[in-house]
């Protein structure tokens, strides 16, 4: 977003006197420019009154001097705007009319459509972004009847559409008109300095609301260097250290924020930018409020309040009022409060969103001393102003509120957050049954005010953020059903909200594909030039390089306004399209309950920071119990457990203590999560379908132990739970249920399997360190006894290459990978699967995860046989971000994967074995049940600890699989796997021990 003196820095060009006496206009000009640049704005106004007081007694034409009055007014009302003097600027502008209509000669000209412009800045100021947004494109309209799209009026005019539409949250139409702007800027100026500078601050600032913190910190250290490089230390540059403060702010980098801030304010105290002090001091003021030096922000506040006008000082005194609420100083509070409104009451009318916010305040406040009855008052009145009908509020009464009749969104979201915390407070002052009626209903709105704000956000990082959001206003609204004892059904509902979300409009997508809701030419370009992204985005995050990441940053930028240029395009032309993509149905319990069947149960998790709600659910009942919890402490519990099963050494060891402690925690997270719902089992249930919810989703619940262990017992005598069930997992039933109901896939019926090759010092770059690859000397083994059993194409050694790969994987119906995976915690797109490495090939040999989102695969099974494939940061409304989750969006509706780091051995053994159970005409979670309960009798002592057979897991779809006829001699072969695969891994072991940093 561009300064305001910047946005109409055309009317400030060096006037082009064309009649008697230019000298001295020109000398007027002069004067005011320099005052201007040194920020002395009221004597530029008073210099530009004499002018125009001198251009009344002027002897000549009426159209010169309408034309040299029209500059100078121009320029004045400029720096009007600038100090907040709207109504100023107003009269001005409504004066100043007749003398465009004479200059344009009754047409609509050039002078027209910059009228247009300074009137919708005035209603930007309003927030009034119909009529900003109006008044922008009827200007527009006429600069492009005029064909001056080349002129610097015209590429600002486009600057500021952009900017509406990124105060208003529309981030991909501000995109798109930034990007104009830009490739207009490239087309008729210099790509570099100042200029080119100032564009990549529009992109800085839609990478900031679009949550792309690191992004947008980049973009501003860029524009730094183009400023230092052009050796231009200026206002806009100091402008750039503020909104880089900002953005370190927002990454909760406090410190480092304070650090940006106090070298702007020596910088400008030492250029005197002295209309920039305030400014800078109010960050600081914010920055020491985030780490709670309330003394020091209230210096910085005040110091700030000194100077500015308008918005600026609005701001300033509304943060001063957030403080003393903060501090619980209600006197202070209301004394900045009386003040903020007094101001705001004087600029804006009552219908203006800038009115309607101050109302919040009033709330907040209300709410924080107490006064419950001034808090719903100002509620009541700020729904009422927001609305498009006439109509009375009742916090009572807002069941069945229909949120489109509002006219902003966003307003409409913190009020109703507003109320729920006055609601929240009055429940727990009386525990009243009516309180907890409206927490349900204002929740509920607020969540579906969330999505519908979700909706209109076209970036996916966009939409991560607004689902997080969502998740918490989920768990408020599972605690007052839970305490309104609502039905089991509708706690069950909340819980299944935005679990999957981005996951389902994937696999929506492609439906919507099949159904040609989309045509055929339209695919083709949304997986261009989604393709050219991700290709970009890849290089971007792989580089350390500072030029190159600059130069793919721009790249990257314009890919992305293409992008989502064309999703506006789509969303617009196919609107069916866009309903069965974006439109999630409501789960069907009746129907889901049919789907599950009599042998499978439900487990499904919702975590709060206070309780575990458990729900099962069967083809017969629905029920949940609350566990009460302290969220760190579970997490904490899942962690040890985690970190026994990972430790292959101490489990090697043979120690006593490791199976105690082992079999301790496995049981006792087996009484706090499962125990509760399947104390009297049903003998008709053999499967259970477990869905997490975070840290839940990092352990494998069959090496949970139903009974605790008895002083005889050893590892494969242990209670496990798969020794009762097969199990399952999908990130939400109504995932779950998509996938189970997906169609066998169009493909060639055969399988493509792949063995990596690695030599000894063989290497990868992850993390800008180099992570070493270890052979895996029975992956080739474990494809070749699959050929046995498989028609299609088995590869391995230089054979098994990442380019081979991407180029057949979509032809065939099975895929089977025996490699490495790692894990890229910092950045989880960059996470991938170690392929023989190839130095002649175009590919680098490492599938990364945002690269398989580029894949069209057609198989109805995916087995990831390489480690740490299920692992991976929980999202809220995306699962877990890891290479799992990348196959399913890339259309894969069952995966065999692995929570954490695998021994290749035990991996041949229970992968041969997972395969012929399935030939046996077994489901998927019945024959990895079986292919590890033959695992744990085949193997004795430490080398039957879960550790070794329970890191495989299923996903998704759980059907069986119709597959060609068997080789005889299978199981034979086989069996000599399993016998030799124990002494193979103790052997290995000793060698893995060295070098604790190599992939397993």
């Amino acid at each position: 977003m561009r300064p305001i003196h910047y946005i109409y820095l055309f009317l400030l060009t060096p006037i082009l006197v064309l009649g008697q006496d230019a000298a001295k206009y020109k000398a007027f000009e002069a004067r005011y420019m320099e005052a201007y640049r040194q920020s002395q704005y009221a004597q530029s106004i008073a210099i530009i009154d004499s002018a125009l007081l001198a251009l009344e007694t002027e002897p000549g034409r009426q159209g010169w001097k309408d034309s040299l009055s029209w500059s100078f007014t121009g320029s004045k009302m400029v720096l009007q705007y600038n100090l907040g003097q709207y109504k100023a600027v107003q009269k001005t502008l409504m004066t100043a009319k007749s003398q465009v209509e004479r200059l344009d000669q009754g047409k609509k000209g050039v002078h027209l459509a910059e009228w247009l412009g300074l009137r919708a800045k005035l209603y930007l100021a309003e927030d009034n972004f119909e009529q900003a947004t109006a008044k922008q494109l009827e200007a527009k309209a006429i600069f492009e009847q005029l064909k001056l799209e080349a002129t610097p009026q015209y590429i600002t005019l486009i600057n500021n559409i952009a900017v509406v539409y990124l105060k208003q949250a529309k981030y991909d139409l501000a995109a798109d008109f930034f990007r104009q702007s830009i490739a207009l800027e490239r087309k008729h100026n210099d790509a570099k300095g100042e200029p080119y500078a100032r564009s990549l601050y529009n992109v800085m600032a839609i990478e900031e609301k679009a949550g792309q913190y690191t992004k947008a910190e980049q973009t501003a250290n860029l524009i730094l260097k183009i400023m230092e490089e052009v050796g231009r230390e200026n206002e806009f540059y100091l402008k750039i250290m503020i909104a880089k403060g900002g953005v370190l702010e927002r990454k909760e980098a406090f410190a480092k924020a304070k650090e940006v801030y106090l070298t702007a304010l020596a910088l400008a105290k030492r250029k005197q930018y002295d209309q920039l002090i305030p400014s800078i001091t109010f960050n600081l003021g914010k920055a020491c409020m985030a780490e709670q030096d309330y003394l020091a922000a209230e210096t910085y506040y005040k110091a700030a309040l000194g100077q500015p006008k308008g918005m600026m000082r609005q701001t300033v005194l509304s943060s001063l009022l957030k403080l003393y609420i903060v501090q619980e100083d209600y006197q202070q509070a209301e004394n900045y409060l009386e003040q903020y409104r007094a101001e705001v009451a004087a600029v804006f009318a009552p219908k203006t969103v800038k009115y309607i916010q101050s109302l919040k305040y009033v709330a907040r406040l209300g709410v924080a001393k107490g006064d419950f009855d001034a808090a719903e008052a100002a509620i009541l009145q700020h729904l009422e102003l927001n609305s498009t009908q006439e109509k009375h509020f009742d916090l009572d009464q807002l069941a069945g509120l229909d949120i489109n009749y509002f006219l902003d969104l966003g307003e409409l979201s913190r009020i109703l957050f507003i109320a729920k915390d006055l609601e929240i407070k009055r429940y727990q002052e009386s525990k009243a049954p009516a309180s907890l009626k409206r927490l349900l209903i204002i929740d509920s709105l607020h969540a579906e005010t969330l999505a519908k704000e979700r909706e209109m956000a076209q970036l996916e990082q966009d939409r991560l953020r607004s689902l997080k959001v969502s998740s918490a206003t989920y768990q408020r609204l599972m605690k007052w059903a839970h305490l309104d004892q609502q039905a089991a059904e509708q706690l069950l509902a909340i819980s299944e909200k935005d679990k999957s979300t981005l996951l389902l409009e994937s696999q929506n997508e492609r439906i919507a594909y099949s159904k040609k809701l989309l045509p055929k030419n339209e695919q083709e370009k949304q997986k261009g030039i989604k393709k050219q992204y991700r290709q970009i985005l890849k290089a971007y995050r792989s580089t350390e390089e500072k030029a190159k990441k600059d130069s793919l940053l721009v790249l990257l930028n314009d890919q992305i306004w293409e992008m989502e240029e064309h999703k506006r395009h789509l969303f617009k032309q196919y609107p069916d399209y866009v309903d069965y993509k974006f439109g999630h149905k409501r789960l069907q319990l009746k129907q889901l309950q049919k789907d599950l069947g009599p042998k499978r149960a439900a487990i499904e998790y919702f975590l709060t920071d206070s309780s575990c709600f458990v729900f099962y659910l069967d083809h017969q009942e629905l029920r949940y119990v609350e566990q009460k919890i302290n969220a760190k402490e579970l997490a904490q519990q899942l962690m040890d457990l985690q970190r026994m099963l990972l430790s292959y050494k101490q489990v090697l060891s043979g120690n006593e203590e490791v199976f105690l402690n082992y079999s301790q925690k496995a049981h006792q997270l087996y009484q706090l999560l499962l125990a509760p719902v399947l104390q009297n089992p049903k003998r008709t249930v053999k499967q259970l379908l477990i869905i997490p919810d975070k840290e839940l989703a990092y352990i494998p619940f069959e090496s949970l132990l139903m009974l605790p262990a008895k002083e005889t017992d050893n590892y494969n005598s242990l209670a496990y739970l798969i020794k009762r069930y097969a199990i399952s997992y999908s990130f939400s039933l109504e995932l779950w249920q998509h996938n189970q109901n997906t169609s066998f896939q169009e493909n060639n019926g055969q399988m493509l399997a792949m063995a990596a090759n690695y030599q000894e010092g063989d290497t990868i770059s992850l993390n800008n360190k180099r992570s070493q690859l270890t052979p895996l000397k029975l992956a080739e083994e474990e494809v070749k006894k699959l050929a046995t059993l498989f028609e299609g194409r088995f590869l391995f050694g230089q054979d098994a290459q990442e380019e081979r790969f991407i180029k057949e994987a979509k032809k065939y119906r099975f895929i089977h990978l025996a490699m490495h995976g790692l894990m890229n915690r910092e950045q989880p797109s960059l996470s991938g699967l170690a392929f023989t490495p190839d130095s002649d090939s175009l590919e680098d040999g490492f599938l990364q995860a945002i690269e398989i989102l580029n894949l069209d695969l057609k198989a109805d099974l995916v087995v990831l046989s390489a480690c740490e494939t299920a692992y991976g940061e929980f999202q809220a409304g995306n699962g877990t971000a890891s290479l799992a989750t990348a196959f399913i969006n890339a259309g894969v509706p069952a995966l065999l994967v692995s929570l954490w780091q695998v021994d290749d051995a035990a991996t041949s053994m229970i992968m041969q074995d997972f395969y012929q159970q399935l030939d046996a005409g077994l489901s998927k979670s019945e024959a990895l049940r079986q292919a590890k309960l033959n695992y744990l009798a085949a193997n004795k002592g430490p080398m039957a600890h879960p550790a070794f057979w329970s890191p495989f897991i299923l996903m998704g779809n759980d059907k069986k699989l119709n597959l060609p006829p068997s080789n005889p001699f299978l199981p034979f072969a086989i069996g000599g796997i399993m016998l030799s695969a124990g002494g193979a891994f103790l052997l290995r072991q000793k060698r893995k021990n060295r070098s604790k940093e190599k992939a397993a």
